[in-house]
């Protein structure tokens, strides 16, 4: 995820977001009740909102699903 302007001309520093070795996804979502929380994806949010971009990567035993999140 970039921000707004990000370019190889305009570079912004990053954040490498790594899951842990558990069966999680890319955003290390876990359902809470009735709800979803995938806490990956709201610090990225964040991230992105400060002007950095956020990295964050398929781990190896996920399937490929499109972001659907």
């Amino acid at each position: 995820m970039l921000p707004p302007g990000a370019s190889a001309a305009n570079k912004v520093p990053a954040v490498l977001f790594i899951g842990g070795s558990g069966g999680g996804d890319r955003y290390e979502c876990i359902n809470i009740g009735n709800s979803r929380v995938c806490t990956f994806k709201d610090v990225a949010g964040a991230v992105l909102a400060s002007g950095a971009a956020a990295l964050v990567y398929d781990k190896r035993n996920c399937k490929y699903i499109p972001d659907s999140v």
